[in-house]
């Protein structure tokens, strides 16, 4: 019977040219954060995901972080994406500053979920037709992802 789940080291390596040192601006801790959470998606939709969206993960780090990116749509691995999802350095803990122009580090967001929600609209096919039904379906699915998963873990 196939296995319904990458392990975590199959999903680094999968993913791993979001990491790849030459054209990312991660830590190796935002690069695990990304991957803990995208092991919940089953493996089906994980392929698929692969395929179809590009992510844009931007680091929180000091000297490493960027207010802005370029995706080249053109590039042949691009040809087939659906859709691009933008992580901001929020979810790692990025610096800003403050009212009074003060150094100031956010928190790291504590519900990752949010990376399994946007993946979910995409899954889901969302159109932003209905934002707030679109939005209860990916929470939705997030919740399905998550009870399965560890529904899954516990047979093992």
């Amino acid at each position: 019977m196939e296995k319904k789940y990458y392990n975590l080291k199959e999903i680094e390596k999968i993913f791993f040219s979001y990491r790849n040192p030459k054209h990312s601006v991660l830590t190796k801790k935002e690069y695990g954060v990304f991957c803990r959470e995208i092991v919940k998606i089953p493996k089906t939709i994980i392929d698929t995901i692969d395929k179809e969206i590009y992510f844009v993960l931007m680091s929180a780090q000091p000297g490493k972080g960027t207010p802005a990116c370029y995706v080249n749509l053109r590039l042949p691995d691009m040809k087939n994406r659906k859709g691009i999802v933008v992580f901001s350095p929020y979810i790692f803990g990025a610096v800003g500053k403050d009212k009074n122009g003060k150094d100031k580090k956010y928190s790291e967001v504590k519900d990752l979920k949010i990376i399994l929600h946007e993946i979910a609209h995409h899954v889901l096919n969302h159109s932003n037709e209905d934002e707030e039904k679109e939005n209860k379906g990916a929470w939705d699915q997030v919740e399905e992802w998550e009870n399965a998963f560890v529904t899954w873990k516990r047979r093992r």
